[in-house]
């Protein structure tokens, strides 16, 4: 596999090697700057060898800086610096260490990012050969709306049906909050497994099911037999084990601890030994030895 060198094009100068599959990279990078979503090629350090002309124009990167073959944590930095995240300031620290340690692992499942300008951008992570990575950034802006659309009409609905007939909605009082439904459940479920990687309170919980913290917590409790937050856990274990297993010799226990939202490493551990049996040095050390 050679390097190939892709020279300046209409202003885009893609002056840095990087080695790409395929018997033509030039075409294989012509091709990315034809695209109407980012592209971002890094190396396995994390630096950019290749930034497309969409990604330009979406985080609005000047080609001197993309040109100068910036860091992801540069690239997440200018981001910050433009206030192009629709995140608030006092979650952004935790917010791009968490972008730049998932990037690092690498092994991850599409993640959704917002933009102030309210647009969402879903991330792809892609391992390249020698530690790489190749990002993409495809608009979902439309689906997105859809679906909140769609969750609000929801909302409405079970709302007008809990309410008595003549008393409007909101002076309903209860003593006891009524139990959720098991699709309430479910969708709990679902929005913790499509925001894993991101702070989840449950106050979030509420929020997605329309239902009181006290009513989500017993009735999960009834019909799962844990707690909302347990389920927390397990989801972002059984992450961290595919990222500890992934093909890719660049992974480490923290970098893994800290992308799936472990800030202790002695409580990490603790918890993956008691679901996986084993340590997740272990488990790194047995992944990287079958290579």
């Amino acid at each position: 596999m050679g390097v190939q060198v892709l020279p300046a094009r209409n202003g885009a100068h893609h002056q840095h090697a990087f080695p790409l599959p395929g018997p033509d990279p030039l075409s294989l990078r012509g091709m990315f700057d034809r695209a109407d979503y980012g592209v971002v090629l890094l190396d396995r350090e994390l630096r950019s060898h290749y930034i497309n002309r969409a990604f330009r124009q979406t985080w609005k990167l000047p080609n001197e800086k993309a040109d100068a073959a910036p860091t992801f944590a540069d690239l997440v930095g200018h981001g910050r610096a433009t206030k192009a995240y629709a995140v608030p300031n006092g979650q952004l620290d935790d917010y791009v260490a968490k972008r730049i340690a998932l990037v690092r692992v690498g092994n991850i499942a599409p993640l959704d990012v917002r933009l102030s300008n309210g647009e969402v951008l879903r991330l792809h992570c892609a391992p390249l050969p020698e530690g790489g990575r190749m990002l993409s950034y495809i608009t979902i802006t439309d689906l997105a709306r859809k679906a909140e659309r769609l969750e609000k009409l929801l909302t409405q609905e079970r709302d007008a049906a809990r309410a008595p007939a003549g008393q409007p909605d909101g002076q309903l009082l209860e003593r006891q909050p009524p139990s959720i439904a098991p699709w309430q459940v479910r969708r709990v479920e679902d929005y913790i497994a499509a925001n894993w990687d991101q702070p989840i309170g449950v106050e979030d919980l509420a929020a997605a099911t329309g239902a009181s913290v006290r009513s989500i917590f017993r009735t999960f409790k009834q019909c799962r037999g844990y707690s909302p937050m347990e389920f927390v856990k397990q989801v972002r274990l059984r992450r961290a084990h595919e990222m500890l297993t992934c093909e890719d010799a660049t992974t480490s226990v923290t970098d893994v601890a800290f992308a799936c939202g472990f800030g202790d490493l002695g409580r990490f551990s603790k918890d993956y030994r008691a679901r996986f049996g084993a340590l997740p040095s272990a488990t790194l050390h047995r992944s990287k030895g079958a290579r």
